[in-house]
């Protein structure tokens, strides 16, 4: 069962000098390791490190009759230990089931794990769509949509929803939210609204910087572990203006409305957060797409705003794209 960080707790207290000190020095560390592993990858290693499988391709039907799920151990062997695959999405089964607690999730993690290590291969890392709280979790807690969270307009509202998606999460063994959406909410008929912050780009700006934080703060609990998850700040960039309403249609943008309003919220969680990593859009702006628009990706991304973190496609964007 998972616990409820409140604001006040622990998790929102200044960390120690000496436990500063000392996480700088893990950083290094991990860091020299990172380095010398890399150093030492073939390349067909790191294209496997670089994609991603649904975490249903690597689950079975239980032979129990009940319509369970269970890890298959040979598909797992397969894709992590052999092919090196370097991190799984999504929950397992369909949104129509009945969702996983937080310790069979965490039981399917370390599993995956343990094939990893055996395997001489990097840990595997495991991305969930926490939106609003632990919302795929049978026993997470659940948080106010994004919308509701910004009609507050209090940001500490943010700042806590994030902690608890994020210490919800790491319960079930997952270190990798998908969230917050940065889109501006500009088309009434856009299916996805509620995921959004609103319309107003500073408003925006503030509560996803602010959940951000909530998301990626130390943990001081030793009792959770992981201590940290990693935010993923989506989706670049434009996103929920679809001409037609329908999730994936394509966006028409003007390349001075894309910069005076779309890419504000984006200046400020680049200039104010460490986000570990984003999430780019899985529509077409003016006809490109985005997961193939240099433009974007790297003069707007990489150049102007300095993001040097992990940018991983949206969903099936490979194979949508040929």
């Amino acid at each position: 069962t998972t616990s409820t960080p409140l604001a006040g707790s622990n998790i929102m207290r200044n960390q120690p000098k000496e436990t500063a000190q000392r996480r700088k020095k893990e950083d290094e560390d991990e860091e020299t390791f990172v380095n010398d592993l890399l150093s030492k990858m073939t390349l067909q290693e790191k294209i496997g490190q670089m994609s991603q499988v649904e975490i249903n391709a690597l689950v079975q039907d239980k032979d129990d009759g009940t319509g369970g799920k269970q890890l298959d151990m040979e598909k797992a062997k397969r894709f992590i230990g052999e092919m090196g695959i370097g991190s799984v999405l999504n929950l397992v089964g369909d949104i129509g089931d009945s969702p996983w607690t937080a310790a069979q999730y965490r039981e399917v993690s370390m599993a995956l794990q343990k094939v990893a290590k055996d395997s001489n291969k990097p840990p595997v890392i495991w991305g969930m769509d926490s939106v609003h709280g632990a919302n795929y979790l049978r026993d997470g807690t659940w948080a106010p949509s994004p919308l509701n969270i910004a009609a507050t307009f209090n940001v500490t509202n943010a700042l806590v929803a994030g902690q608890w998606a994020s210490h919800d999460t790491r319960v079930a063994g997952i270190p990798w939210l998908f969230s917050p959406l940065l889109g501006l909410s500009w088309q009434a008929s856009f299916a996805r609204t509620y995921e959004t912050f609103g319309e107003d780009p500073f408003l925006v700006g503030q509560f996803a910087t602010a959940m951000i934080r909530g998301i990626e703060e130390h943990d001081p609990s030793e009792t959770t572990v992981p201590s940290r998850a990693a935010a993923c700040a989506k989706h670049f960039v434009g996103y929920p203006l679809p001409r037609t309403g329908h999730d994936r249609a394509p966006s028409w943008i003007p390349t001075r409305h894309l910069y005076q309003y779309f890419v504000v919220p984006w200046r400020k969680v680049m200039k104010e957060t460490n986000v570990m990593t984003v999430m780019e859009s899985y529509t077409e702006t003016d006809g490109v797409p985005n997961v193939a628009n240099p433009q974007h990706l790297r003069y707007l991304l990489r150049y102007q705003l300095q993001f040097d973190g992990v940018l991983v496609t949206d969903y099936e964007e490979i194979n949508n794209l040929h």
